[in-house]
């Protein structure tokens, strides 16, 4: 049942968090033909992970970044919770009585407590790789806009022609241009 409800609270406010991001990057996405800084999808994707990458364009990975990080620390909280459940209702007990039984909650008490940090420790894990691929992200957004500058910029050059003459004692420099 806590799990239940967990799962959904984490869906839910990744749902609110993702609406939230969606209004506040189409005032960011209103430039989408200028660069974007890759520091600065970096630093957003450090503050939210997946903000970085719905402002350089990649909405499915946002919403990957964005909910398996959420995910992955929900599921760290809900193995953290069963691991003190299991230590301090069942080992504990367990132990000062002198039951055999001690070692083997030990064992599962260790366990639960290896799979929470196994489970925190991804979460900042997908965490920096949305960092990391909003630099990326950027930098190649960034190539391919200037690509696209320096094409029709190479396409003007082309309908530029110049001519020179030179006759005695005179240069005649004649250039046109088609627009």
């Amino acid at each position: 049942m806590a799990f239940l409800i967990s799962f959904r609270l984490c869906r839910l406010s990744s749902y609110i968090a993702l609406a939230v991001l969606s209004m506040v990057s189409y005032s960011l996405l209103a430039f989408a033909d200028g660069e974007i800084s890759p520091w600065g999808a970096t630093v957003k994707s450090a503050i939210i992970p997946g903000w970085g990458q719905l402002v350089t364009g990649g909405k499915v990975k946002a919403v990957i970044s964005l909910t398996g990080t959420y995910g992955l620390v929900v599921a760290g909280l809900i193995a953290r919770a069963r691991y003190l459940d299991v230590y301090n209702n069942r080992y504990v007990p367990a132990a000062l009585a002198g039951s055999p039984e001690a070692d083997r909650y030990y064992n599962l008490a260790t366990q639960r407590y290896k799979l929470s940090k196994g489970l925190f420790f991804a979460a900042v894990g997908v965490w920096v790789y949305s960092m990391i691929d909003s630099y990326v992200s950027s930098v190649i957004r960034n190539a391919q806009i200037k690509a696209r500058k320096l094409k029709f910029d190479t396409e003007r050059i082309d309908k530029f022609d110049l001519e020179y003459k030179s006759l005695e004692g005179e240069l005649r420099i004649k250039a046109t241009t088609e627009f």
